[in-house]
């Protein structure tokens, strides 16, 4: 498949939505979520070239079937990682942000509280050390994705036995070497 044939879609979606941040991130994060197939379509649910669920998308205003439109899920991609971008103003350092943006927006921004970060430098995935949450999620919006796993325990029912077996009610969300690998793909 043509690595650049969504390129001037997604810039042109990030000049309108989030010109500040490099275009090259989206693509990245498309080529590691779908392979840069708009016909995608995970075993969880999550639809298109970035992997909307749709929730998600239909929190965004975004209908499950126009998930499959390369330009709605890209502009429903980058309005997301955005808006979970700014809701981590607590974390000043912009690639510090963007991870926690990252990891959120697979895994919810409740599971992704931060604490502290321990940033590994000899090439192993990014640790975030997370807090269950204190509120849940705002009602309107979606928390994770759900996403059915062995014997039919979901990601949240997993996430929250390993949160409540966890000593001081402190659980681990990892970010994984696709995420660290997203984010180190760009030049400096």
């Amino acid at each position: 498949m043509n690595m650049n044939r969504w390129d001037s879609l997604i810039q042109e979606c990030m000049q309108s939505h989030w010109p500040d941040l490099d275009w090259r991130l989206i693509k990245c994060q498309m080529r590691q979520e779908s392979a840069f197939n708009p016909k995608a379509v995970s075993p969880c649910g999550a639809i298109g070239l970035l992997q909307i669920m749709p929730a998600t998308g239909q929190f965004l205003g975004v209908s499950k079937d126009k998930l499959f439109d390369p330009g709605e899920n890209i502009r429903a991609g980058i309005i997301y990682l955005k808006r979970q971008y700014d809701r981590f103003p607590e974390i000043p350092d912009h690639d510090e942000r963007l991870k926690f943006a990252l990891a959120s927006r697979n895994g919810g921004r409740g599971y992704i509280k931060m604490k502290w970060i321990n940033t590994s430098t000899n090439g192993q995935p990014t640790t975030i050390r997370t807090s269950p949450p204190s509120s849940p999620a705002t009602p309107t919006e979606p928390s994770s994705r759900t996403c059915p796993s062995r014997n039919g325990v979901t990601w949240n029912q997993r996430s929250k036995r390993k949160a409540s077996k966890s000593s001081r009610n402190q659980t681990q969300a990892t970010l994984t070497a696709a995420h660290v690998s997203i984010l180190t793909a760009l030049p400096v």
